[in-house]
């Protein structure tokens, strides 16, 4: 077929293409083949057999072209138009795989771009490697053996001096799209293929939950960022035979049984009973598709139920089923059936799958060229389209063995997992692999996935140990030591009470004979309702002398609830006080008070000595019940959790007590919360004391007093109220050696504020009731990092052991969620009277002595890399909202990250009356911040968490409710109040304007303003429809933005203000026959004078005689299209008044703008020459140096441009015109001659209005304390305007190594959550301080001066800069303090170096309105102006230019084009110009063959800072982001 514009893209293209638009261009679906070539190579031939390859198959030719409606279509580009097809480059062999790796990577411009690029790299005159660079949107796997097979016919055909012989292809891949879709038809059709099939596909999507689980390293990003890694394993001959064997038993393909295999590794590794693999097939369903390169492949959905009895046999069969299903209507391509399924949508992962299966019977095709050896591998792009991507191929040989085998690769993704994560994942396929081809009839939850040893090391994790104190003794017993040691000491501490040990001994003993004598002995429960005091101490130790169990009751419960503890722990005894007596009163037990003088009397009337035999029924035993504390129950009913003695005096001898800062214990949880047990018994047994609060509630104002006034050296606080006083009163932890927090989960950002202020060691806490108190601990030093995700609540106690189990009490490997079972001395007996309940949840335990137990905790967990467990939430917290997992943790932590929240809960709610249950968020403003209002919220989680774990509805309290225990009471939170589910009509114009495009689109009637696009029916084809003609009425929208924001209110929320406002922008335009004011930058440069030579230039490439009609149309389109280029500086008046006048392009002669030069010229001499002939009074602002070639070599073009209308993103914005303007003219297209956009007239004179606002004019006490700080000197003297010009500049470049760049540039950026010039700047302030500290300077504050690009589009409503040439940028100075810092350690590169960089970017984001606003108040405001320019300026500038490539990516492919020169770009200052800094340090990163280059422009003055420092200070740079990068390396992802 010829190639007709107006072909649509195939289904497969069209997701390819949206993806495209949706994240920018990116590597992750090139398949790039590295052929290895060994011989005398005819490169010559080589060259034209890739360009027969090229004339063969049309989709190697194929750009994507829109329409004006959104429309896309394919368009096959004729060979003339393409640039010859294989450029060389001469690499040294030790680069060659660099280079190869990094031309892999490229980055494709579907639509200015063939999908091919070839280049030959040559290391020898026998060595090359063709880099052969293939689009997915243009082939798939299948694709690589017609490609290969044809380049090898036609380049044996051309070393013959022939065009190759092959018979012509029968389709080209725009048939096989226009019949795709006759054959589908019209899924409206219910008789078409397309309905058919989609409706036997949606019966079997149905409910598939999303996304899988998976044991990832990190939690999932609110969106993916792409970044992947690749595994490879290996399964052996034998292993591959024993499968064949199956296989063939079975009745199934090969392939089936891995695909199975997978399944049941997936199910062990926590994906759950439900299960979706994506898997490929080929698509070329009609023989004449065979030869043809194309993008074919199409993906079908393997969904496999897990039943609880299956065997893998039984799996086997059913994905049998399923697959030729599946195969029966592969038809339906997978992207419309996506967008006809149209399942919820989210940017965090891949739809209806994450995990792909690829199963391939043939290795990559052979390479045949005369003469010559080749061979081919596939390069690894550092990307990845899903979570995981399993690839397996069977091969001849395996490189382990040289045996035939399968070759195994998994591309896994970078945000979600560690390397070794996936190796050990790899690993397990292999033994699941192993173990069903041994038993295929073995049930699929008795497979094993522990790896070998893996189980030892799981169980010494789990520190299965003796019990601290030996063997098992009763509390009296612990106690009579403590007494026999230091009777006199303080036991008791209660306001201005003391009470020591022995009187504490000789009170109890009294209680003990006093309740002896009412009948209480071993195994009686005493009710115990007495307010916090000594008494109450007095009370409980004699309750345990005397053999009984005490039973916290509070008297503020119900009646019913006390009647029912009292009864269903069977107490033989209440003791309380006479306010609390009553009551207890009515149950049928005996109430004794305190408060009753009778009582006192016989007390005292019982003597305090030690206890005989005869003084009580039986003496205690380690085993008997010492206490009795009731929890809620999941049935309703609350039940008695019985703990014996043994298991108060084993947590009380823990050795993480033994330090001695748990002398002085905070006594403030009340009784009926297991917290008391920690806060009496840990200090009275090991001889300290306990610290009495006040009765009552706990108070944090009172907590605080205490921790001061009492000098408490430990206690542990609820979470809530330990986060509330971290946030509101930090002070009062000054004098406390450890903090232990729990009950609930440490948010991650509560934790790492609470390190950063307070000095106390921070213990995270776990433990249920049941396992007395704490089980699990993790100990956090002041000042430690806190990894990002879930806090660790770290190892067991001494005391126990612990072990994550399945359901079927299996261990689960590292990183797979469990169930936590405890087990060990602190375990409790069980729940008191209910010996069903009891055996649930108090289970044998095989893996420890015979009688053991394990306690079932009921909470999910996993362990870490390094051996802690991780607390993911209550199994029955885990929700389940509108098909998606959801924990409940980790919205609330997403929301805690935001600084405005101090508290945050999570709950799942309905409507009244309606089944549809909802996120609700309730959150506690932060004091001192700014509040958030709740679509503020929503929209922080929605930039961090996927949109279906953004809550509904957020509500704002005071204060969490708290139930006594000082938990979350969640019933107590109020209902919230749901936006109402009812049509909005649009409230604007420009509301109403989209409204009508998405029911344009969709085929609606009218649409609301709150309906969701994609509900209504949207996808993203629909979606790139949408932005393409609402772009076209005036209103920008990205297809991202348009995904994030799914209804019209919410995407207007979140654009600019008059996002929409275009033709109201355009009627703005100011008075044109005025001079267009200078911006600040300008202002600031030529307050000396017009300087001419202040300049930049650049360097094209032109095609070989470009002839002079092209030339010169070119230039002047150019010209006529950029105001700016031709304008001239009025410099009348005060030079407030100087500005720009552009004049006519009719009114400027081309002559005066172009200067021809035959040959390569002398560069330097004409480029000198150029700079003298700019004249900007005269109108002379640009210059064009025409370079032609007389040997057939390209052409150059030298631009130069005069610095006050050109700046960085100017040269990519010409660079980018140049290219399509040449290629236009070279077809014989009229150029547009008017960018779209803000001018640069309307820009000024906005900005100038802007200086004079009250929110500008509020920041200038900022400006002032930035400048009014210390400054030391540096050099000899600071510039002096009058002698130090730029004539005398020098200037240094280093260039910085690769791997250092890539560090700095992505990985340190990625770890500590910040941007690329944190680290950059970061780098600079350490070297300065390095320097001055050198030399007895030890001032840690830095003031700088930095360049932005100034293009805050935001500041004028309805701007759009990104077609505006002109110097925008913005200058304004910054201060970073790193005072209070480690400068040693962070000069080692220890965790201080992450702090330096924080603080650095801390200070940039916290810089005024980011910059803009220094500028506009000293140039645009005289009244601001007159304050700031009392000041000096800063002697250090830092600007990071950004990175630099090839320009021109329009249509560069277009014959005739126009190509930037990579690092061509260049500048200097007119050299009669005042230098304006001591050091002036540019930074930018240079695209090389070998990858990116950091390079240091450091500009200097002789007469100020001498050479020699200079090099040092750019020396210690480089040492300090070498340091940075390996720093880096060290520390986890900030996800």
């Amino acid at each position: 077929m010829g190639a007709n514009p107006m072909i649509p893209l195939s289904f497969a293209q069209r997701r390819l293409w949206f993806l495209h638009q949706f994240e920018g261009a990116s590597a992750a679906y090139n398949i790039p083949l590295i052929i290895r070539l060994s011989g005398a190579l005819d490169v010559p031939a080589l060259r034209s057999a890739v360009g027969d390859v090229l004339e063969r198959h049309e989709s190697l030719r194929t750009v994507v072209v829109q329409d004006e409606r959104g429309e896309s279509f394919q368009r096959v580009r004729p060979l003339s138009e393409l640039p010859p097809p294989l450029p060389v480059s001469d690499v040294p062999p030790d680069r060659v795989d660099a280079v190869a790796a990094e031309l892999a990577r490229h980055e494709f411009d579907l639509a200015a771009e063939t999908p091919l690029r070839a280049t030959l790299l040559r290391s020898s005159a026998t060595e090359h490697v063709l880099a052969l660079v293939l689009h997915h949107i243009a082939g798939d796997g299948w694709s690589t053996r017609p490609l290969i097979r044809d380049l090898s016919e036609a380049y044996a055909a051309r070393c013959a001096g022939r065009p190759p012989s092959w018979e012509p292809l029968p389709v080209q891949y725009a048939d096989y799209t226009l019949w795709q879709r006759e054959l589908l038809g019209d899924e409206n059709d219910p008789e078409s293929v397309t309905a058919k099939q989609l409706e036997r596909w949606r019966a079997e999507l149905a409910d598939l939950p999303q996304p899988i689980t998976l044991p990832t390293d990190r939690p999932r990003p609110a969106s993916a960022g792409g970044d992947g890694g690749t595994v490879w394993f290996s399964i052996d001959g034998e292993l591959l035979e024993a499968v064949e064997e199956l296989a063939r038993k079975e009745g199934v393909t090969r392939s089936m049984v891995m695909q199975t295999a997978l399944v049941v590794l997936l199910h062990r590794l926590g994906a759950g009973d439900d299960i979706a693999v994506g898997a490929p097939t080929a698509g070329r369903i009609d023989e004449a598709l065979s030869e043809l390169v194309g993008f074919f492949v199409n993906s079908w959905v393997l969904r496999v139920r897990v039943g609880e009895r299956d065997t893998f046999g039984d799996l086997l069969q059913q994905v049998r089923r399923r697959a030729l299903a599946a195969y029966a209507d592969q038809d339906a391509p997978f992207e419309l059936l996506v967008e006809l399924l149209n399942p919820e949508r989210s940017t965090a992962y891949h739809p209806l799958f994450q995990v792909m299966f690829a199963w391939h019977d043939i290795e990559l095709p052979v390479l045949d060229f005369p003469g010559v050896r080749g061979s081919i591998e596939m390069a690894q792009t550092g990307t990845a389209k899903f979570d995981l991507d399993f690839s397996l191929t069977e091969v001849a040989q395996l490189p382990e063995t040289g045996q035939r085998g399968v070759r195994g690769k998994i591309e896994y993704a970078t945000d979600l997992f560690d390397r070794s994560t996936v190796e050990a994942i790899g690993a397990r396929f292999t033994a699941v692999l192993r173990a069903i081809v041994a038993d295929a009839g073995a049930p699929v939850r008795r497979v094993s996935v522990l790896l070998p040893g893996e189980q030892d090391r799981l169980a010494g994790w789990g520190r299965v140990a003796a019990t601290p104190s030996g063997a098992p003794v009763t509390v009296d017993r612990v106690f009579a030591e403590r007494v026999k040691a230091a009777p006199d000491a303080v036991a008791v501490e209660a306001g201005a009470v003391t009470v020591s040990y022995a009187e504490l001994d000789a009170a109890s003993n009294r209680w003990a004979r006093f309740l002896a004598g009412c009948g209480i002995g071993p195994e009686s429960v005493v009710g115990v309702a007495v307010p916090r005091s000594p008494e109450l101490v007095a009370l409980l130790l004699g309750v345990l002398k005397a053999g009984g169990a005490y039973l916290p009751i509070d008297a503020g419960y119900p009646a019913e609830r006390i009647g029912f503890m009292l009864r269903d722990a069977g107490a033989r005894l209440a003791v309380a006080t006479d306010e609390s007596a009553p009551a207890l009163a009515g149950f049928d037990v005996p109430v004794v008070s305190i408060d009753d003088p009778v009582t006192g009397a016989e007390l005292a009337a019982c003597t305090d000595g030690v206890l005989t035999g005869a003084d009580r029924a039986g003496r205690p035993d380690p085993a008997n019940v010492a206490y009795v504390i009731y929890t809620s129950g999941s049935t309703g009913t609350p039940k008695g959790v019985a703990v014996p003695q043994a298991a108060i005096a084993d947590l009380a001898a823990e050795p993480v007590y033994a330090s001695g800062r748990h002398r002085r214990v905070l006594v403030h949880s009340p009784l009926v919360f297991d917290a008391s047990t920690y806060e009496l018994w840990v200090p009275l047994l090991g001889g300290g004391t306990a610290v009495l609060a006040p009765p009552g509630q706990p108070d944090p104002v009172v907590i605080g007093e205490l921790l001061v006034s009492r000098r408490v050296s430990a206690l542990f606080l609820t979470t809530r109220l330990f986060e509330l006083l971290v946030r509101e009163r930090p002070e009062v932890f000054d004098g406390v050696a450890e903090v232990w927090a729990g009950g609930e989960e440490i948010p991650g950002e509560t934790l790492t504020r609470a390190l950063n202020t307070v000095r106390a060691t921070v213990t995270n806490g776990y433990g249920p009731t049941e396992t007395t108190t704490f089980a699990v601990t993790r100990p956090f030093a002041p000042g430690s990092a806190v990894a990002p995700g879930p806090v660790p609540i770290g190892v067991p106690l001494a005391g126990i052991s612990a072990v994550v189990l399945d359901d079927g009490l299996r261990p689960v490997p590292q990183g797979v969620t469990g169930e936590l079972y405890l087990s060990g001395a602190g375990v409790a007996r069980g729940y008191l009277r209910r010996p069903a309940l009891t055996a649930g949840r108090f289970v044998a335990n095989p893996f420890g002595v015979p009688g053991s137990r394990l306690y079932r905790t009921g909470d999910l967990v996993r362990w870490n890399a390094s051996g802690e467990l991780v607390y993911l939430g209550r199994a029955d917290n885990q929700v389940k909202l509108r098909g998606f997992r959801i924990e409940l943790g980790e919205v609330e932590a997403a929301l805690a990250a935001h600084p405005s929240v101090a508290q945050v809960a999570v709950v799942v709610r309905s409507r009244s009356g309606e089944p549809d249950r909802r996120l609700v968020a309730y959150v506690v403003p932060a004091a001192g911040n700014p509040p958030a209002g709740p679509d503020e919220l929503r929209r922080f989680v929605g930039g961090r968490l996927p949109e279906y774990m953004v809550p509904s509805a957020v509500v704002e309290l005071d204060r969490l409710p708290l139930t006594v225990n000082g938990k979350l009471d969640r019933r107590a939170l109020p209902e919230p109040e749901f936006a109402p589910e009812r049509y909005r009509a649009p409230r604007t114009e420009q509301e109403e304007l989209l409204a009508g495009v998405f029911a344009e689109v969709l085929g609606l009637e009218r649409v609301g303003i709150d309906d969701n696009f994609f509900e209504l029916g949207g996808d993203s084809i629909a979606s790139m429809q949408v932005v393409s003609r609402v772009k076209a009425l005036g209103v920008a929208v990205t297809p991202r933005q348009l995904f994030e924001h799914r209804s019209i209110a919410s995407l207007f929320e979140a654009l600019p203000a008059d996002a929409g406002s275009g033709e109201r922008a355009a009627a703005a335009e100011p008075d044109v026959r005025e001079p267009i004011p200078l911006l600040p930058a300008a202002r600031s440069l030529l307050e000396s004078g017009p300087h001419p030579r202040f300049a930049q230039w650049m360097t094209f490439e032109l095609p070989a005689r470009t002839g002079e009609k092209v030339f010169h149309d070119t230039v002047s389109a150019l010209v006529d299209r950029h105001e700016l280029l031709r304008s001239r500086l009025v410099v009348k008046g005060s030079q407030e008044k100087w500005g720009l006048l552009p004049v006519g392009a009719d009114d400027l002669p081309l002559d005066r703008l172009v200067h021809r030069v035959t040959g390569a010229g002398q560069w330097d001499a004409e480029l000198s020459a150029a700079l003298e002939r700019l004249d900007p009074e005269n109108g002379v602002m640009v210059q064009f140096v025409w370079f032609t070639s007389v040997d057939g070599e390209p052409d150059r073009l030298l631009v130069i441009a005069h610095h006050l209308l050109i700046d960085g993103a100017s040269w990519q914005i010409l660079a980018e015109d140049l290219g399509t303007v040449s290629a236009q003219v070279a077809r014989g297209v009229l150029p547009s001659a008017v960018p779209s956009g803000t001018s640069m007239r309307r820009w000024a004179t906005a900005l100038e209005a802007e200086a004079h606002s009250a929110s500008r004019t509020a920041e200038l006490a900022d400006w002032v304390g930035i400048l009014s700080g210390r400054d030391p000197l540096f050099g000899a003297h600071r510039p002096d305007p009058e002698k130090d010009l730029c004539g005398g500049e020098s200037m240094l470049t280093v260039e910085v190594p690769v791997a250092v760049t890539k560090a700095v540039s992505k990985a340190l950026p990625k770890a500590l959550g910040g941007g690329l010039t944190d680290g950059l700047l970061a780098a600079l302030v350490l070297a300065v301080a390095r320097y001055r500290r050198a030399r007895g300077d030890h001032y840690e504050s830095f003031l700088v001066q930095l360049t932005g690009h100034g293009r805050e589009e935001e500041l004028v409503p309805g701007a759009d800069l990104s077609q505006a040439v002109g110097w925008f940028a913005k200058v304004y100075p910054a201060r970073v303090d790193i005072g209070g810092i480690d400068l040693d350690d962070a000069l080692a590169g220890g965790p201080a170096a992450g702090e330096v960089v924080r603080a650095v970017g801390r200070r940039l984001r916290a810089v005024p309105g980011g910059g803009i606003g220094y500028g506009l108040l000293r140039y645009f405001n005289e009244e601001t102006a007159a304050e700031l320019k009392k000041f000096d300026g800063p002697q250090f500038g830092f600007n990071y230019m950004g990175r630099f490539a090839a320009g021109g990516q329009s249509e560069q492919d277009s014959g005739g084009a126009w190509r930037a020169v990579p690092g061509s770009l260049g500048a200097q200052r007119d050299p009669e110009m005042p230098v304006p800094l001591a050091v002036d340090v540019n930074a930018l990163i240079v695209q090389s063959g070998a990858g990116p280059v950091l390079k240091g422009l450091f500009t200097f003055h002789e007469n100020i800072v001498e050479q020699s420092v200079v090099e040092e200070l750019m020396r210690m740079w480089v040492e300090e982001l070498t340091m940075l990068a390996r720093f880096a390396t060290k520390v986890p992802a900030v996800s």
